[in-house]
């Protein structure tokens, strides 16, 4: 556990933002429809779903599913800084993922959200 948290510790200092997926199948479709393009900012993307590469300024690493897990439960300790954000494919009807999912706003709005660019 120390591990992990001195990696995201270090990672936060490291990068201007870190994306944390909870669902896979939401990380593909913007990888798919190429809404996460290069940019400015340095990002790291975590997930269990996808391996370990970079593309542009994005930095994706593969998480075990006990690591994710780790993460969900640090997520409230690290809210005090707006680096470290949780994607969750959640019921949530204000949720940046509904907001996709019924049309009213698209992958490549979602990631310029989340990175703070609007």
């Amino acid at each position: 556990m120390r591990e992990i948290i001195k990696k995201l510790q270090n990672d936060i200092e490291r990068y201007d933002k870190i994306l944390f997926f909870d669902s896979p199948k939401l990380l593909r479709e913007l990888c798919r429809d190429g809404a996460m393009k290069s940019r400015e900012q340095k990002v790291l993307v975590l997930s269990t779903g996808r391996g370990s590469f970079e593309e542009g300024n994005f930095t994706f690493r593969q998480l075990t599913d006990s690591e994710a897990r780790l993460l969900k439960a640090l997520y409230d300790t690290y809210d005090f800084s707006d680096k470290f954000v949780l994607v969750a494919e959640r019921a949530c009807y204000a949720g940046l993922y509904n907001f996709v999912a019924t049309g009213l706003l698209s992958r490549e709005d979602m990631v310029r959200a989340l990175l703070g660019e609007w």
